[in-house]
Parts: C-alpha cells; sequence; structure tokens
C-alpha cells in the first residue's frame, strides 16, 4: 500500500496587503488628550481629566460636597495651551468628594545593628478621592 501524500495548499499574499497590515500596526493610535488642566492640590500638582476621578492627601471635606480648585497652573483650551504664572487667572476646576479614605499602610522598620534596638510602626496615609466634573478654562 502506497501512504498518500498530505495535501498542501498553498495561499498567496499580495505585497500591498502585507504593506497594509504592518502599516496599520506601526501607525500610532489618534492622539488622546492627556489632560486638560494641571492644578494644585493638597500640596501636590495633578494632571486632571474632564469626568476622571483622583486621589489626593486629606481635603477635610465631607463627601458629596462640590469643591472648586483655583490654583490652576495650566489648563488645554481645545488645542491651545494656557500656561499661568504661576496661576491662569479665571480658570477653575470643579470636582464633587467620592469620599474620604486611608492609603495602603507603610511599615516603617528602624534598626540599630548590633545593639539590639528596633522599632516597626505602621502608617497609613488620610486620602480624598474627588471626581472633576468641568474644567473652565
Amino acid at each position: 500500500m502506497a501512504e498518500e501524500e498530505p495535501v498542501v495548499e498553498e495561499t498567496t499574499i499580495e505585497v500591498e496587503e502585507v504593506e497594509e497590515v504592518a502599516a496599520a500596526q506601526a501607525a500610532p493610535a489618534a492622539p488622546v488628550s492627556a489632560f486638560d488642566a494641571v492644578i494644585e492640590v493638597g500640596g501636590t500638582q495633578q494632571l486632571v481629566s474632564e469626568g476622571r476621578f483622583y486621589s489626593c492627601n486629606s481635603l477635610k471635606v465631607e463627601p458629596g460636597t462640590t469643591i472648586a480648585f483655583e490654583r490652576v497652573l495650566a489648563v488645554k483650551d481645545g488645542d491651545n495651551l494656557k500656561i499661568g504664572q504661576p496661576y491662569v487667572s479665571g480658570a477653575k476646576v470643579m470636582a464633587t468628594v467620592l469620599e474620604n479614605y486611608k492609603g495602603k499602610k507603610e511599615i516603617v522598620y528602624k534598626m540599630k545593628p548590633k545593639k539590639h534596638t528596633r522599632s516597626k510602626r505602621g502608617h497609613r496615609q488620610h486620602l480624598t478621592k474627588f471626581l472633576v466634573t468641568s474644567v473652565t478654562p
């Protein structure tokens, strides 16, 4: 009995199709606005966008309260970027406080070698989570 040879189907791909696929994979995605404004909040600077939520050091405000950040360092208005010196006049970022919570526990361990002195403490930072509702340039 003779063994049958497996059937191999040949497919041809045109060079143009390969180039189109390669171009689609290599093409950068549509530019996404990384931020709408840069604000100063809780002793730090944050890049914020409308409709997103962020965490910062405790603001001592009840959840559900609407707050206005008027320390706006930079704001994007369409394609234009306004940069303040130090703040942009008239710019405002409105936000709603979602919750006050404690961050992840950080362990502080101190040891002096050969002295049998050791101390271990934990620390949880108080944080506030807020939702940016509007950015006014």
